[in-house]
């Protein structure tokens, strides 16, 4: 039988590519621009804010991933 332990999700820690502060501003920029498109001021092009907002949300950015990059503080483990 498998290790119970090799079948459980990965913690948030370990997946995400972006610091709170990244998320938290992501998250404020999708929901003013889906307010702005609902309210007409901006148009179909609008719906990237609900693009931000789930990478805000989630904290994974697809392009950090892509270029290595991470806004995360590392902890360190030699302690």
């Amino acid at each position: 039988m498998q290790d119970s332990k090799n079948l459980e999700p990965m913690q948030k820690e370990e997946s995400s590519n972006m610091s709170r502060l990244d998320s938290l501003l992501r998250a404020i920029l999708g929901v003013t621009i889906l307010v702005l498109m609902y309210l007409g001021y901006i148009g179909p092009v609008g719906w990237f804010g609900a693009v931000s907002l789930m990478m805000g949300l989630v904290s994974w950015c697809p392009l950090y991933f892509i270029l290595g990059v991470s806004t995360c503080s590392k902890k360190n483990e030699d302690s």
